[in-house]
Parts: structure tokens; sequence; C-alpha cells
């Protein structure tokens, strides 16, 4: 009995190690130049809060007029446009004319809840397909979320990858090491729970 758990339990970490694997040698780039996803254009941007480097993204591809407008999700209670984006000039004239092309929601506070704020917007707004910009590392949780929400949403993923995040030699680093077993972990309860909910 003992043997077939420890043998069970081996199985199983083999199993979570290979789809670690699996899950880090498929993590999307940042799309570049030319290809294809870049040239799309959608009804909205949309910016999952937890790093500046989204929130630039965002406001590039805005300026790039990828969209008409630029949705952040998951901003503090009473935070403003401005404060939001402390890094970008707001006198410049062009920052002026994207200013009121710039909506955030207030209301979420982690990738579950940011799901729920993107549906609530994409009906009040009627928008039908998205740009959606976050860490490439925590794409695969965000579009499974989101979708899980908005089955009907299109979405085109627009992956930002970190400077401190690197993925191609992420056992040289303990930090990215932790950051991506833990978003592996979570993404697997995420899939889970989403399994579970589609057949009770």
């Amino acid at each position: 009995m003992l043997r077939m758990i420890a043998i069970n339990m081996i199985l199983l970490l083999l199993l979570w190690l290979g789809g670690f694997i699996v899950f880090i040698t498929f993590l999307p780039e940042e799309p570049q130049g030319t290809e294809a996803s870049p040239l799309v254009r959608t009804d909205a941007i949309v910016v999952l809060t937890g790093g500046s480097e989204r929130l630039m993204r965002g406001i590039d591809l805005l300026k790039q007029d990828r969209a008409p407008v630029l949705f952040v999700s998951g901003v503090g209670k009473g935070v403003k446009v401005a404060e939001l984006f402390n890094q970008v000039d707001f006198g410049d004239p062009d920052m002026k004319i994207l200013e009121p092309r710039i909506l955030l929601g207030h209301d979420a506070n982690s990738t579950r809840t940011n799901a729920i704020e993107v549906k609530h917007w994409v009906h009040r707004e009627h928008v039908k397909s998205i740009r959606l910009v976050t860490s490439n590392y925590h794409m695969f949780r965000s579009l499974a979320e989101i979708k899980s929400e908005v089955p009907e949403l299109t979405i085109v993923p627009h992956p930002v990858t970190p400077m401190n995040v690197i993925h191609s030699e992420w056992w040289r680093f303990p930090n990215t090491a932790v950051l991506l077993f833990t978003e592996y972990n979570k993404f697997l309860i995420v899939s889970v729970r989403i399994w579970a909910n589609r057949n009770p």
C-alpha cells in the first residue's frame, strides 16, 4: 500500500514537472514589428495592472491607434489617470488628446476579479474584441479567467516580457523560478476550477 502511494506521488510529481516545462516552453513572447497580431485593431485595449511596463505598453498601443480606447483594470480606489501614468508627461499635447480615451476600473484586486471587471465593462460598452496586455507569464491564466467569464469575447493577446523575469534561464535566477512556479500552480488551480464549473 505504501509502495503504491509512493509510486503515485512520484508519477504525479513527474506529471507536474512535465506540465511546468510545457508551461515555460510556450510562454508567449511580446509581438515584434510587423507580426500579424500587432496589426489587428480591436474595440479596446485592456491592461491588467501589475507593473509599469504593462501600463506603458498600453499607452504605446493607444498612440499607435490599435484601439479607440484603453481600459485599465484593477486600479486603486480614487486613483486618477494622470496619477496612474505618472511616468507620462500629461503636459504633452499628444497625451492631452489621449487622456479622455483612457478609462479606469477600480473594483478588481486579483486576476479573477479582473476578469469579472472586464466582463462588466465590455458588456456595458458593447465591446466585442480586446487586445489584452499583461505580463507574458501571467497571460495563460488571464486568458483562462476572462474567457470563462466572457466566452464570446475576441481576445488578441499582447504579452509584455518584464525586464526582471529571465524565463529562458529561469533556473539560474531564484526570484524568477519562484515567480514562475507560483504562476504555474495558480494556472493549474484556475484550470481545474473552470473545468469543474463546466462539468458539475
